[in-house]
């Protein structure tokens, strides 16, 4: 008898530890360091609405395991333990968004991704949550939507007919917020530092007698990689085109160091992009904006030759979208 009790004690001891061992995990788990945090759902009737966005015309669609909504993308840190589960009191594992409601088909970002745009209060009040719980949003408001392409299109999207029907959202998913999954998904490309490219508008050719100054005004890509310009931004093709020719209609004027009265004029003018370079049978390792400029100035000329200035670079405004 005395045996048994003894080892009744002691399997009871044993629980008692490992009862404690795990009471301690999981106080350590509630006191993790905040992190980045990134919270997305993904769309489980994904087929439905590949299909939709292939009858309305749109390419490059986002692959169906690949389709999400994005609920918080925050790269300041914050416990995540807080943010709790939003489907603690839902006994189903989907999220269903009713069908009809407030539907829209819009661009977003830089590169004109087009979205589909729905309204849902819960998702709302779920990234409301996560800022007031001190995560950070880069974007003037939070609107639930997925994105149909990466990649814009050339469809007119006050044509398209949004998708109505029912949404069906799987289980939140929690991780840490990737900037590298951004770069190369939401903008579908690689990045590459301004600091990398420092050399990549310097002039390339003068005419002293002439005095003209050949070079790249500016460098969108290099080997296929866009090119973040100092800025931190990137220059599309399209809108380097439209850009180009503004410029050449009504401006054509050169500034020594974005200041001071016209030291010249672009005479020569060509965007050197994809499509363009394909069609004239043109190859470079570059696509950009080549100029040609004319110096009327006797002392810009002279920094121009000593390599006190040799590098083009563009004076312009533009308005930044989120993506």
């Amino acid at each position: 008898m005395q045996i048994a009790v003894a080892l009744s004690a002691i399997a009871l001891l044993l629980q008692l530890e490992e009862f404690t061992i795990k009471m301690k995990q999981a106080v350590k788990i509630k006191k993790t360091d905040p992190k980045s945090l990134y919270v997305s759902r993904k769309v489980i009737n994904a087929a439905e609405i590949h299909s939709w966005a292939e009858d309305q015309g749109f390419e490059n669609i986002v692959p169906e395991e690949k389709m999400h909504v994005t609920i918080v993308a925050s790269k300041a840190p914050i416990d995540w333990m807080k943010l709790g589960n939003a489907d603690e009191w839902n006994s189903e594992e989907e999220f269903k968004v009713p069908e009809g409601g407030p539907r829209i088909v819009c661009a977003l970002g830089d590169n004109k991704a087009p979205v589909l745009m729905f309204g849902s209060s819960k998702l709302s009040w779920r990234n409301e949550e996560a800022l007031r719980l001190g995560a950070s949003w880069d974007f003037n408001e939070y609107q639930p939507h997925i994105t149909v392409s990466y990649e814009p299109t050339k469809i007119d999207l006050d044509d398209i007919e949004p998708f109505t029907g029912e949404i069906i959202l799987g289980p939140e998913m929690f991780e840490e917020f990737d900037q590298d999954w951004v770069d190369t998904n939401i903008r579908k490309l690689e990045v590459v530092k301004p600091e990398e490219y420092s050399n990549s508008f310097n002039i390339i050719k003068l005419d002293d007698e002439a005095r003209m100054v050949y070079g790249w005004a500016s460098v969108i890509k290099e080997n296929g990689i866009d090119v973040i310009d100092t800025q931190g931004d990137i220059i599309k093709s399209e809108e380097l085109i439209q850009a180009s020719t503004e410029f050449m209609k009504s401006a054509r004027m050169s500034l020594a160091m974005h200041k001071g009265g016209s030291i010249g004029q672009v005479i020569h003018s060509f965007p050197l992009v994809g499509d363009l370079m394909k069609s004239l049978g043109v190859e470079s390792e570059k696509e950009g904006w080549i100029v040609g400029v004319s110096i009327n100035d006797a002392g810009v000329w002279n920094q121009v030759k000593s390599g006190e200035l040799k590098a083009f670079s563009i004076g312009a405004t533009a308005v930044r979208e989120p993506v």
